[in-house]
């Protein structure tokens, strides 16, 4: 069994223009290939193309510093979620509470039907997420 990669081996092995095989075409206007075990946009599969460029060490240092203040911004935020699951448990709801990382308006709805939270701060960059 392979070991897994970190998150930092993860991102430096993309292409940077690489968007996701849900996609046509990446974001440098290649068309991804047919079979996805020949596409070029992992480093670990020896393939190239034209348009081709891994992120640099330092590119990944600060996608790792983005992700990791991404992640610690939702904890906080599922603090809220969780008392918010349990006030309105059965019931649907909708509200503006602060938002735990800015301060700012963070918009938050809770369905009825199967508990689900969504929530999206006004701060541009800040929370965002759907369950």
């Amino acid at each position: 069994m392979k070991p897994h990669k970190t998150m930092a081996e993860q991102h430096a092995d993309k292409c940077i223009h690489f968007n996701g095989l849900i996609n046509k075409k990446c974001e440098a206007g290649i068309a991804y290939p047919d079979d996805w075990r020949k596409n070029p946009c992992h480093k670990s599969s020896g393939l190239s193309c034209k348009k081709q460029r891994f992120p640099t060490e330092e590119e990944t240092k600060i996608f790792i510093e983005e992700t990791e203040k991404h992640f610690e911004g939702m904890r906080k935020a599922f603090q809220l979620v969780s008392k918010i699951k349990k006030e309105h448990k059965g019931e649907g709801w909708s509200g503006i509470e602060v938002c735990p990382v800015c301060g700012g308006k963070l918009h938050l709805a809770h369905a009825a039907f199967n508990g689900h939270v969504w929530g999206k701060c006004e701060t541009e960059k800040c929370l965002a997420w759907m369950e």
